[in-house]
C-alpha cells in the first residue's frame, strides 16, 4: 500500500525522497521475516497470501475484479475469466493515469485510495478505510459545486454499503 503513495514522489519529482523510501520498504518488510525463519518464513507468508487470493469469493463487490465478475455473471450468465483477469490491470493503470494527470488533491488522492481499495483480491472491508483520505480532503474544501456533493455522496454511500455485510445483514441483491 505505501508503494501506491510512493507514485506522488515521483510524480512531485522527489526522485532521491523515493529512492530512499524504497530502500526502507524494502527493508522494513524483509527484516521481520529475518526473525521469523528468513527465507522459509517468507515463502511461508508468499504462500498464505496466494492462498487467500484463491479462495476469496469472486464476485465480492469490494475489489475490481469481484465487480466485474458480479456484473459479467448478471449480464452474461459467465464470469468470463479471461476478461475478468485482464479488467484489474485495466484499472490499475487508468487509475495511475489518472492520478497523475489530476491537477485536484482530492482526485490525486482518490485514485491513488482507489488502487489500494479495489485492485488486490485478497483485500477486505478494512481498506475502505483508504476512501477516508480523499473524502477527508474533499470535506475540508469548499463543496460548493455539485460536482464535489456528487463525489462525497457516492463515496459515502459505498462505504456504507458493506456496513450490511458486517452487522449480519446480507442484501438480496449480493447473496
Amino acid at each position: 500500500y505505501p508503494a501506491v503513495f510512493g507514485l506522488l514522489y515521483l510524480k512531485e519529482k522527489r526522485y532521491k525522497e523515493a529512492i530512499g523510501l524504497v530502500l526502507c520498504g524494502i527493508v522494513l518488510f524483509f527484516a521481520p521475516f529475518s526473525l521469523f525463519g528468513g527465507y522459509q518464513g517468507f515463502r511461508l507468508w508468499l504462500k498464505n497470501v496466494l492462498d487467500t487470493m484463491g479462495r476469496s469469493d469472486l464476485r465480492r463487490i469490494q475489489y475490481i475484479k469481484g465487480v466485474t465478475r458480479f456484473i459479467f455473471d448478471i449480464i452474461f450468465k459467465t464470469d468470463m475469466p479471461s476478461i475478468t483477469s485482464l479488467i484489474p490491470f485495466v484499472f490499475l493503470f487508468i487509475m495511475i493515469v489518472l492520478a497523475w494527470i489530476s491537477v485536484s488533491q482530492f482526485r490525486e488522492m482518490f485514485f491513488l485510495c482507489a488502487i489500494m481499495t479495489f485492485f488486490p483480491t485478497n483485500a477486505y472491508r478494512y481498506t475502505l478505510c483508504y476512501l477516508a483520505i480523499p473524502l477527508i480532503i474533499l470535506l475540508s474544501g469548499n463543496l460548493q459545486d455539485k460536482i464535489s456533493i456528487l463525489y462525497t455522496t457516492v463515496i459515502t454511500l459505498y462505504g456504507l454499503l458493506f456496513l450490511f455485510r458486517c452487522f449480519g445483514v446480507r442484501l438480496l441483491l449480493l447473496g
